[in-house]
């Protein structure tokens, strides 16, 4: 395998293992497991705790961006789906995927595809190689909302189903600020090409409560709560975040219910068969 294409599709676990080895250590160990979730959380809630974890995030991230060649712009940008925004609707075989597009179908401002890693990427050298670009296409946020005004982005929400019970809410909240912190690296190089976060901009993990039933994780206990003002405070302060934006992080849980659920799937539907996607 490529090597670019394999660190590509392994940032994630990258950013896990550094925050094990360099932020939380043997005081929380296996912190996005069930088990070490309530340590982990205690310790961001810890002021150099969280900025450690925020720094190392963001470090791995700009890392990943420099050996992907993701940041220089002495080439054009290749394809026409960078800092586009968009809907994509049709049928999805996982769980979680018919969520995200029952959720974009039923909200003007929600959208659950947008690439703004694409096309940023160089092509292989030798032809027939696998292409990092089409990995990156694949590295999207999983829904993304626009502000009132339409013309700047509000949030970065990162979707879990109630089945998921690999990813704790940690490790989610982790994955949405690892591509907050892609978003900023890029936004200050490529400029206009990508569209403006708003003023007050959200960071948010959505689930259903059986999610975070699972996880045996209250979103609005008050440890969770001020783990989450010290990462925001500790992204306010970092020298790699966006000026004019603050950050806020949010735990949301997502009720739905039987009925809810078919009548979205007739709308979807309808709007399938009104508006073909190419």
């Amino acid at each position: 395998m490529n090597a670019e294409v394999d660190m590509t599709r392994r940032l994630l676990d990258t950013i896990a293992h550094r925050l094990q080895d360099a932020v939380f250590g043997k005081d929380v160990p296996n912190w996005g497991s069930k088990t070490g979730l309530a340590s982990a959380v205690a310790a961001l809630s810890v002021e150099d705790t969280a900025s450690k974890a925020v720094r190392a995030v963001a470090q791995l991230c700009g890392q990943w961006l420099d050996k992907a060649g993701a940041l220089k712009t002495t080439e054009p940008l290749r394809g026409d789906v960078f800092g586009e925004i968009r809907k994509v609707l049709r049928p999805a075989e996982k769980k979680e995927e018919k969520l995200e597009r029952l959720l974009a179908a039923a909200d003007d401002r929600l959208f659950n595809r947008f690439n703004f890693l694409s096309g940023t990427t160089p092509p292989p050298v030798d032809e027939g190689a696998p292409s990092l670009d089409a990995t990156t296409r694949s590295m999207t946020v999983d829904l993304v909302k626009l502000a009132d005004s339409g013309d700047k982005v509000a949030e970065f929400i990162e979707l879990k189903d109630e089945d998921n019970t690999s990813d704790s809410p940690l490790s989610a909240l982790f994955e949405v600020l690892m591509y907050y912190h892609l978003y900023a690296a890029l936004k200050r190089t490529y400029g206009e090409s990508l569209p403006d976060l708003a003023q007050q901009f959200d960071l948010v993990v959505l689930a259903p409560t059986e999610y975070y039933g699972h996880w045996e994780f209250d979103p609005q206990d008050g440890s969770t709560q001020d783990a989450l003002r010290r990462i925001e405070n500790a992204l306010h302060k970092a020298s790699t975040r966006l000026p004019n934006t603050r950050v806020h992080l949010a735990f949301r849980e997502l009720k739905l219910n039987k009925d809810m659920v078919s009548i979205a799937a007739i709308c979807l539907k309808m709007v399938r068969e009104a508006i073909p996607e190419d």
